[in-house]
């Protein structure tokens, strides 16, 4: 990448201002505009290439001034996207950061282009999880999938629901939100039946990943429920979902590895990364703690969902520290029953001796 002049940029937006200049002798009396917002845009590029991002700002803002003495609503979101990038990713101001991308992608709509201004929010979204700023692409999607649900009547904005949807439920398995990935599932679910025309094997998809979602947080029984939903939307197209939420269920209920990794590798594997972490992370808890249960010699099965249940709503990425507690609980659970059958036996011995006595 060429590194500009310094001297050629202060140039170009000083042409910017000469060019909104008004003279009587020249002859020139209204702005020139048209050529005033060129120079102040290449002035913002300029300066932000050299890092000089507060120079860079102020140049956008004048251009953004021109665009809309010029009605152009389209580059004027082109303008507040560059400074939004600025504030977010070069100075960490979400604040104005955040207030620009809005102006971006509302300046965007105004000039008809609606699915461009889900897309900015889709892009910032998407560096934001690069750079591992989660809570941020968060903001940003659920905005976008705000606005995807006011004008689910236009074909073209479905088809960035669908992509917006998908990425929103990758954000919230990461953070562990799945009490909000499963109201967002359900709406959406929702909303798609109440489109004519909506192919079936969409919404089925869309089931099996709310069947996932429940199996995460040790809601089974919800999981085997939404088996019969399904049914409520069935053609042949959904026939494979429904089979495999029924083996999904059967396998986390057997604890059966084998079936379950099949799942996940092949019939699963087009789905959420971080969804298929966090039901691998689960379903491994869970054979974990029934093999340290079993090994204690109980094989208890109801005991080992009480287990179960206690280190679910934690931090998954915590297991094995979880894991050490459950295994202290345990070990503790036993002694107290090996102190109440010592207990037992003595008091047995104390009656034989007390009736040898008499």
């Amino acid at each position: 990448m060429d590194i500009p002049n310094i001297n050629t940029i202060h140039i170009l937006y000083k042409k910017g201002h000469d060019s909104l200049k008004t003279s009587f002798f020249s002859f020139k009396f209204s702005p020139d505009y048209l050529s005033a917002v060129g120079y102040f845009t290449d002035a913002g590029k300029g300066y932000k290439k050299l890092k000089l991002f507060n120079e860079s700002i102020r140049a956008f803002n004048e251009a953004i001034k021109c665009n809309k003495e010029l009605h152009e609503s389209w580059a004027q979101g082109q303008n507040y996207k560059e400074i939004a990038e600025i504030y977010l990713y070069d100075l960490n101001n979400f604040e104005e950061g955040w207030k620009n991308l809005q102006n971006s992608c509302l300046s965007l709509k105004i000039a008809g282009k609606f699915t461009s201004g889900v897309k900015v929010y889709q892009d910032f979204a998407e560096k934001s999880i690069e750079l591992q700023k989660h809570d941020q692409a968060l903001i940003f999607l659920k905005q976008a999938i705000d606005d995807c649900f006011e004008h689910t009547h236009d074909e073209l904005v479905r088809i960035s629901l669908e992509e917006v949807f998908n990425k929103l439920i990758d954000v919230y398995s990461y953070l562990k939100k799945y009490e909000d990935a499963i109201i967002l599932t359900e709406k959406y679910i929702k909303i798609q039946k109440s489109i004519k025309n909506e192919p079936k094997h969409k919404i089925s998809k869309n089931y099996l990943k709310l069947g996932m979602l429940r199996i995460i947080i040790d809601e089974i029984y919800m999981a085997e429920s939404i088996v019969d939903d399904m049914f409520s939307v069935y053609d042949s197209s959904c026939a494979e979902d429904i089979e495999d939420l029924k083996k999904l269920i059967k396998s986390f209920k057997e604890l059966n590895k084998k079936d379950f990794n099949y799942l996940i590798v092949y019939a699963f594997s087009l789905f959420s990364n971080n969804l298929l972490k966090a039901l691998r992370n689960v379903f491994e808890a869970k054979l974990q703690l029934n093999q340290n249960v079993n090994y204690e010699g109980n094989t208890n099965v109801n005991r080992n969902v009480i287990f179960v249940d206690r280190i679910l709503p934690t931090d998954l990425s915590n297991i094995s520290m979880n894991e050490t507690n459950v295994n202290s609980e345990v070990n503790v659970e036993f002694d107290n029953q090996n102190e109440g059958n010592n207990f037992n036996h003595n008091e047995s011995n104390n009656r034989t001796n007390a009736d040898d006595y008499m």
